[in-house]
């Protein structure tokens, strides 16, 4: 059934992903075992040298595949994201919205029994709980990130995210598998399954068997750290339609940028990247004034992914809800990868940029109230029927 076939594309996933090798099961005495019997998604972390058998469950509404790849994470040794011992930095935990016979659930694992390997903390793992998990309130979180801006990133469950999959490449010491090292840029690493290139992360999509599994190539959009692509991760990924994707350019005069994406006939992926581009020395502003999506925690669906810090590895700004306010954010330097996707039921997104001088102050979690859009000069308008994505670039006038 589906739990068996994300159990399949997980196991998948983690050996194209990292240096780790699967094989089914004959007489080893140590070995993981997958049962669905039981209540609930769980797995010891790591190899427990005294059990021989390690379980994990995957149980009834743990079929997906973002619960999957995170179980088996757990067996191959990751602990939660939010249990990392420096999580206070990035997120807070209000204990008050939590029964406190859960508040185990929240508890930090010492720097003796975990090691971060000096990723940053990422919000958008796969391994991280979702804002609202083990609230007593469904509209209270119990966790809520320390930038606003990262909300909606917490708890997505497409998958792995790129320094989940760094993670293990570093604790089972992949690199050394290959004689020399790639310049890849961007927080990208050298893929120990193919040493001519650099690590792009592979979310397999469509159905297949035991048998064809672990040499299948059948994949969705690659990526460096999202929002990069290339042989060195420094280009911008392809798009799923020649509609939507590219270089925008940041002027002085505010520019206004909409994009739709619809979903026609059978659901699949679509994601249009972008590298959003100011001149050099110059950050980018972008003033977020409409985003018609899919509201989910984690934003996963539909929605879009703004890049805007120093770091490109962990997952960035997401937006899926429709603000209640305009939200102006600012980036740390002059290029901003974004990334629209639609998987369920299509997105609009309205935005307006410009750039800043790089020493400017601004408020990176400044509210603008909504008020009627200012009139603009169209200046580029591309659609493609065919794959249900439509875009403009205007002048504000």
């Amino acid at each position: 059934g589906l739990a068996r076939q994300n159990v399949v594309r997980a196991i998948a996933f983690w050996q194209a992903e990292t240096c780790i090798n699967f094989r089914p099961r004959t007489t080893e005495k140590q070995f993981v075992e997958f049962i669905g019997n039981d209540e609930g998604c769980w797995s010891t972390v790591g190899k427990d040298e005294a059990l021989g058998r390690q379980v994990v469950s995957i149980g009834r509404g743990c079929e997906h595949f973002g619960v999957t790849s995170h179980e088996l994470a757990h067996s191959l040794g990751v602990f939660h994201e939010q249990s990392r011992y420096d999580r206070d930095g990035a997120v807070q935990l209000n204990k008050n919205v939590v029964a406190p016979t859960l508040l185990f659930n929240f508890a930090k694992i010492s720097p003796r029994e975990l090691n971060t390997y000096r990723l940053p903390y990422d919000v958008g793992s796969v391994m991280h709980y979702t804002p609202t998990e083990f609230s007593s309130y469904k509209s209270i979180p119990a966790l809520t990130t320390v930038d606003p801006n990262l909300q909606q990133s917490m708890g997505q469950m497409e998958g792995p995210s790129f320094l989940d999959v760094m993670v293990l490449n570093l604790h089972y010491n992949c690199q050394a598998r290959c004689p020399r090292l790639l310049p890849c840029q961007n927080g990208g690493f050298t893929d120990s399954r193919n040493c001519n290139r650099c690590k792009s992360v592979h979310i397999f999509i469509e159905p297949f068997s035991l048998s064809n599994t672990l040499t299948s190539e059948k994949c969705s959009i690659n990526r460096c750290p999202t929002g990069y692509g290339g042989a060195l991760c420094d280009g911008v990924p392809p798009s799923f339609s020649k509609g939507c994707g590219g270089q925008l350019i940041a002027y002085e005069a505010i520019r206004r940028f909409d994009i739709t994406i619809k979903q026609i006939g059978q659901r699949r992926t679509k994601q249009c990247f972008y590298h959003l581009r100011a001149p050099k020395g110059k950050r980018v502003l972008v003033n977020i004034v409409r985003v018609q999506g899919r509201c989910v925690e984690g934003c996963w669906e539909d929605g879009v992914e703004f890049k805007m810090t120093n770091d490109p590895r962990p997952v960035g700004y997401r937006f899926c809800c429709q603000p209640r306010y305009q939200r102006r954010i600012v980036s740390r330097t002059n290029v901003v990868p974004f990334i629209v996707t639609s998987r369920n039921v299509g997105i609009t997104l309205t935005f307006e940029y410009t750039f800043v001088d790089a020493n400017a102050h601004y408020d990176f979690d400044e509210e603008v109230a909504l008020t009627t859009p200012a009139p603009v000069e169209v200046t580029e308008t591309v659609e493609m029927q065919s794959d249900g994505v439509n875009t403009t670039i205007a002048k504000v006038l």
